[in-house]
């Protein structure tokens, strides 16, 4: 399954990170939209725990970018 073209592409990346010398999954989200070829954004925002769950469900069904980043509180900045 694939999203539509013009929803933009998005994905969620792990990343360890170390805080007092223990070691932590973080889970970012990255994405990009694009224009007539020409990239618009391109970008990653912090997924936190409370959200996790949510972002992964809407990722898992390829709901549209914008949603997910709806969910994140990013949109608002965006456009």
């Amino acid at each position: 399954m694939r999203r539509n073209k013009g929803e933009g592409s998005g994905s969620i990346h792990w990343q360890t990170i170390t805080k007092n010398g223990r070691y932590y999954q973080q889970a970012y989200y990255h994405y990009e939209f694009w224009s007539e070829g020409d990239r618009l954004v391109k970008s990653s925002k912090y997924i936190p725990k409370r959200l996790l769950n949510r972002v992964q469900q809407m990722e898992r069904e390829k709901g549209a970018v914008r949603e997910i980043l709806q969910v994140l509180g990013v949109l608002k900045y965006l456009f």
